[in-house]
């Protein structure tokens, strides 16, 4: 039968090993510096209403080598009214910046939001998100955009569950890695785009905001026409339902949702 005494070396051998493997992760954290990226948060708006413009900073990689997002400055610009969406290089999207919106600092969760008006024209509308102040982060697109679609209260909206365009249904968190090679479903681009020309689209899609970059190349990628994307978790069943009843056909009564074969 073990003694008190004899239990103190295993107890050292396995704090010694904790240590290690914190010293580990430490030095390995000092040496590795994960790709941050600046996500913008797309809007619905009415012509010339009030809103908020957002984005949100993230990073590649496992949690405990993420920067503190709190604190970079951000700067929103025009970027005009556009068809179709813009290219994406090896650097990002480019945009031709127009008139500076303004600017805010993200908040502890790496949130950053700014209030102005909505354009009144209707369409969509991009704005550039560019970080200012880069804070000792790499960032893998030099900068990246948000989309504003105004619309009035009677003007036709497709609402579109984004994870129905791809071939083996929604992605999973195992997709990853290989998101923007997924295929999607034959017909499913002609029919949106042929839409396109009468409404308005809204995607909605059931993946988290961080998987958003990856989201926009698989659209820019095959062709998919513009439209705001909104994004819910994994996990949440009941995201879409709720978000179309209480985003969106509460204040536009020309919404409804796709009901379209391909």
């Amino acid at each position: 039968m073990p003694t008190a005494g004899s239990a103190v070396p295993g107890l050292a051998v396995v704090v010694g090993a904790h240590l290690v493997l914190l010293a580990l992760v430490l030095f390995t954290a000092s040496r590795y510096s994960p790709a941050g990226r600046l996500l913008g948060l797309d809007v619905l708006a009415l012509p010339g209403e009030r809103v908020v413009l957002g984005a949100r900073l993230v990073f590649d990689g496992p949690a405990v080598f993420h920067r503190d997002p709190q604190g970079l400055t951000v700067e929103f610009f025009e970027a005009g009214a556009h068809d179709d969406l813009p290219a994406c290089g090896d650097d990002g999207w480019t945009l031709v910046r127009g008139r500076s919106v303004g600017r805010a600092v993200t908040a502890r969760d790496g949130s950053v939001e700014f209030e102005t008006a909505a354009p009144t024209a209707p369409g969509n509308h991009f704005f550039a998100v560019v970080p200012v102040d880069e804070e000792g982060i790499t960032f893998d697109e030099q900068e990246s955009y948000l989309v504003v679609l105004v619309s009035g209260r009677d003007d036709p909206i497709i609402i579109f569950d984004l994870d129905s365009a791809i071939t083996r249904g929604p992605p999973r968190a195992t997709d990853v890695q290989r998101y923007e090679d997924l295929q999607p479903r034959e017909g499913a681009r002609v029919v949106l785009a042929e839409q396109s020309q009468t409404h308005g689209i809204v995607y909605l899609a059931s993946r988290p905001t961080w998987l958003g970059s990856r989201t926009r190349r698989w659209l820019s990628k095959f062709s998919f026409p513009v439209g705001p994307v909104f994004f819910g978790d994994f996990s949440d069943a009941d995201f879409k339902g709720m978000f179309i009843r209480d985003r969106i056909t509460s204040r536009w009564e020309g919404a409804k949702t796709a009901e379209v074969e391909y």
